[in-house]
């Protein structure tokens, strides 16, 4: 799907998609968990992004009090896991969420290295939740999904106890993702209303750092910042929110495999031609 100037330009649909218009997001799940740790911080939940995320999930151990909210956002909290891909399988198949974060262990000093993963987003859902005494999907409900007036609903994937997985399990249309992608672009104003504070977009959309992900784009916030300016939201088996300010357009990819192939690449040349 291509959205230029307001105007949906393209859309298609291959194989059996259009069967099944709510479709599983994966990782750019953590993008609209950022977009909400950024209203909740307006709002007042969050003091600071320097705050510890002991503060906000106190049952952590002594190995977390030095990580800040801010680390996490930009995978620095100098965390890793013990066992096979670095306990990615554990951390989705888990049953109880809330009983294994504290299966960490720090491997490097917090803030002064990237490494991509889950855990850092999933203790930003749990600290979310703890702040503003309810889960994320009725959060993003009630800031997001019913103001833009998206055109289905969504779901989010649950630990056995009812944990959001907020690292992966959003699960919504192409159309919805698209309209988010919109609302980003626009700089979080929807028929007037401010729903997302113009100064976090600017904090996600600026480089603060030397973090780069496996294909070198720099990461902020959950998002991932090209050297050309265009900024995606991306998932795990290719699932994309790809935006270009310059020639407002916004392109959302989905797929159902993983490949090699640099989705990022091709979208800023094909939006290029647009």
């Amino acid at each position: 799907m291509i959205l230029r100037n307001d105007t949906l330009i393209f859309e298609r649909y291959y194989y059996d998609t259009v069967q099944y218009p709510v479709i599983p997001t994966f990782s750019i799940s953590k993008s609209f968990v950022s977009t909400l740790i950024g209203i909740a911080l307006d709002e007042v939940f969050f003091n600071s992004l320097n705050e510890p995320i002991t503060y906000y999930v106190p049952e952590l151990d002594s190995n977390y009090r030095n990580i800040t909210l801010q680390m996490l956002l930009d995978m620095r909290s100098g965390l890793d896991c013990h066992g096979f891909i670095n306990g990615v399988p554990r951390i989705y198949f888990s049953k109880d969420l809330n009983k294994d974060i504290n299966n960490y262990y720090l491997r490097n000093k917090p803030g002064s290295e990237f490494n991509y993963l889950n855990i850092n987003t999933l203790l930003l859902t749990i600290a979310l939740e703890n702040a503003t005494s309810t889960n994320t999907a009725n959060y993003l409900e009630a800031k997001i999904w019913k103001p833009l007036g998206m055109a289905n609903p969504a779901t989010w994937n649950v630990d056995d106890t009812g944990q959001i997985k907020g690292f992966t399990g959003l699960n919504a249309s192409p159309m919805d993702l698209i309209r988010f992608g919109n609302l980003i672009l626009k700089n979080g104003v929807y028929n007037g209303q401010q729903l997302i504070p113009y100064n976090w977009l600017t904090e996600c959309m600026t480089i603060h750092n030397d973090s780069k992900d496996n294909n070198g784009y720099h990461y902020s916030y959950s998002w991932r910042i090209t050297d050309k300016g265009n900024y995606a939201a991306t998932g795990l088996l290719g699932q994309y929110i790809f935006i270009v300010p310059s020639k407002n357009i916004v392109i959302v990819r989905t797929g159902d495999s993983f490949s090699h192939f640099n989705w990022i690449q091709f979208l800023e040349i094909l939006s290029e031609t647009l």
